[in-house]
């Protein structure tokens, strides 16, 4: 495995749920590596601890050995521990964003992998005729941030920070 993974596993056997963990894939490793093997081995059982671990502690070994995996293992998580309505992905509607906005309390949307409103943003501003400024934020971007910014609010139009 790779040497980050032997480190998180030995960071891991701190813990007293995983204090053998260490010495089990020693002793076990053709079932480890099984396990480390599969393409979903956050379903998979877990050698050794299978019996002992529950669902928060089976995540964190697959976030110690198969970090590609984590995010899985966490929405499976997740939707056992207070359920599947907070893993569901659920399409953003502006316009109903935009009505519980005020010109006092900003809309900020934080991305998340493959997830960009700003689409729906223009398309927004176009139906109500809202002039929309942008800024990619950046080293040095800060004094046009501003400058947009109080542009907008004098003008009532909208500015777009982004950090891309």
């Amino acid at each position: 495995i790779p040497d980050k993974c032997w480190l998180d596993i030995v960071a891991l056997s701190q813990h007293s749920s995983f204090s053998d963990i260490v010495e089990s894939i020693n002793v076990n490793d053709k079932l480890w590596r099984q396990w480390y093997d599969k393409e979903a081995p956050e379903e998979a059982r877990v050698p050794d601890f299978e019996d002992r671990v529950d669902a928060f502690e089976r995540m964190c070994i697959v976030k110690a050995l198969r970090e590609d995996r984590t995010m899985v293992a966490a929405q499976t998580y997740i939707a056992k521990a207070i359920g599947e309505r907070f893993v569901e992905s659920v399409p953003l509607n502006m316009e109903t964003t935009w009505a519980e906005s005020t010109p006092y309390v900003p809309l900020i949307c934080l991305l998340s992998p493959g997830a960009d409103p700003t689409k729906l943003i223009e398309e927004l501003a176009k139906r109500k005729k809202i002039a929309t400024l942008g800024v990619s934020m950046g080293q040095g971007q800060e004094i046009i941030a501003r400058k947009l910014m109080s542009t907008a609010t004098q003008n009532g139009q909208w500015v777009l920070l982004q950090n891309t």
